[in-house]
């Protein structure tokens, strides 16, 4: 059954690779490709955790959430290409057609067409002004003091170990799992001004990548460089590493967006950003895994088997949650929906308190973790309806989000607002073979309120670049 899971998976992606031509950052090509990665570090334990025995009903499962996504993405790519092309059809007139007429319609209008004006090559670097680069650095500065000072506390209020690096893991343990049933917040107004430091950091690399592509000199950027790097640091004090992730995953978007720009949107540079995906991937998986011990994860694993375990894992873990569940919870979404409850919760609508996170699992003394695929949550709280409906949803959302930011920023770089909006979410996609992140912590207030921060910080600095070049 694994083995057809592979064959299906790869024909999926072949066959939405082609019919979203080559558009790498097509939301459903990222989605599918993630699962054939997936797939394939599956494979490569496949004797170790006993892949042989795999469940027909997790592999309809699998293929079942993964084709509502594709057939949803195809149905918005079209009405989109449809709409834009013809913009004087009303949709309702769209929705009144019959399915023949509606099909007939869509074959005949599925190319997207844009006049693009050939002008980026000559826009001019942005630099922001040196007295608010001076105050912007300052903020990752003082958020890392902030966070060794939490990290000391908690480890002396409940006696956590004497190295630094095993205190950042038993500080991680008791903030995201209430370790030893110690129930911690971080102080609430690190925990905004994190926010602060997370938005900044995808503008100014969004900017740092920008002006490398305008042939900027490296000096002229130091700052730029200066910040991402105190980030960087401040997100190991965290504990994590997904932020760094999602930042490198808005970071290949900027890079695609960029070498598009240069050549117009008319030459395919799929074949070149594959490799430099297979290159950024390899140094990613690198990184991770040396940050495994400087984060103070305790657990010694092999690169090979660290790596995979993390990305093929959840094919296995969603498998084994088939045959033996948990049980299921009266609290309506439990685990797809946290989020949403935490806020609830506060609201006092609920009266229960949890923790996002799923139940660690073994094979044969195998640890593989606790991330199950998005189908696992989806399946666990609304069974089948829920794997169908579910990524239907999202992928009509992630979609239109797409098309509406890829047509404003191929007319207007001034529209790159959309594009930064985007980029905030975009590694929802490049994680979705892995894990629920789109109702589990896109839609949240937290999202929300960097929504307005990207929005508010991106008018104040454009303003202060454009008065500075004046």
């Amino acid at each position: 059954m694994f083995i057809l899971l592979g064959i299906v998976l790869f024909l999926i992606f072949f066959k939405v690779y082609q019919y979203f031509k080559k558009d790498l950052f097509s939301p459903c090509v990222i989605v599918c490709a993630m699962f054939c990665i997936s797939y394939l570090c599956a494979l490569y334990n496949y004797d170790s955790w006993g892949l042989d025995s795999y469940h027909y009903q997790t592999l309809l499962l699998i293929v079942t959430g993964l084709l509502s996504f594709v057939l949803t993405s195809i149905f918005v790519n079209d009405f989109f290409a449809v709409r834009l092309n013809n913009p004087q059809v009303s949709i309702k007139t769209l929705l009144k057609l019959t399915c023949k007429e509606f099909w007939n319609f869509f074959k005949s209008n599925h190319q997207v067409s844009l006049t693009l004006k050939s002008k980026y090559q000559s826009s001019k670097p942005k630099h922001i002004p040196l007295f608010l680069q001076i105050c912007i650095i300052l903020f990752p500065l003082l958020a890392i003091i902030w966070k060794i000072n939490d990290i000391f506390k908690v480890s002396f209020l409940y006696g956590g170990p004497d190295s630094f690096s095993s205190k950042i893991d038993f500080y991680r343990g008791i903030i995201s799992y209430s370790r030893e049933n110690i129930v911690y917040n971080a102080p609430f107004l690190m925990n905004q001004f994190e926010k602060v430091i997370t938005v900044l950091a995808y503008i100014i690399i969004y900017y740092l990548i920008g002006n490398l592509f305008k042939k900027d000199k490296l000096k002229n950027n130091i700052f730029l460089i200066l910040y991402l790097i105190f980030f960087a640091i401040y997100i190991i004090l965290t504990g994590g590493r997904m932020p760094l992730l999602k930042l490198a995953a808005a970071s290949v978007l900027f890079c695609y967006v960029y070498s598009n720009r240069l050549h117009n949107w008319q030459k395919d540079i799929s074949k070149q950003y594959i490799k430099i995906g297979i290159i950024s991937l390899i140094i990613l998986c690198g990184a991770f895994f040396l940050l495994h011990g400087i984060i103070g994860r305790n657990r010694s694993f092999t690169p090979d088997y660290y790596i995979t375990m993390y990305a093929g894992g959840p094919l296995k873990l969603f498998d084994m949650y088939i045959e033996d569940p948990v049980e299921k919870s009266n609290i309506i979404g439990k685990e797809t929906f946290y989020n949403i409850n935490s806020f609830l919760y506060k609201l006092g609508i609920i009266d229960t308190k949890y923790i996002k996170h799923l139940e660690f699992r073994t094979y044969n003394d195998l640890f593989l973790g606790n991330v199950y695929t998005p189908f696992r949550r989806y399946y666990a709280d609304f069974k089948i309806p829920g794997v169908i409906i579910l990524p239907l949803i999202f992928a009509l959302i992630i979609n239109i989000f797409y098309l509406k930011m890829k047509f404003k920023i191929q007319k207007d770089e001034h529209n790159d607002l959309w594009l930064l909006l985007y980029s905030l979410i975009i590694y929802i996609l490049f994680l979705y073979s892995i894990d629920e992140q789109f109702y589990l912590v896109g839609l949240s207030t937290t999202y929300f309120v960097m929504y307005i921060l990207m929005i508010l910080l991106y008018f104040v600095l454009e303003f202060s670049i454009e008065k500075g070049h004046q």
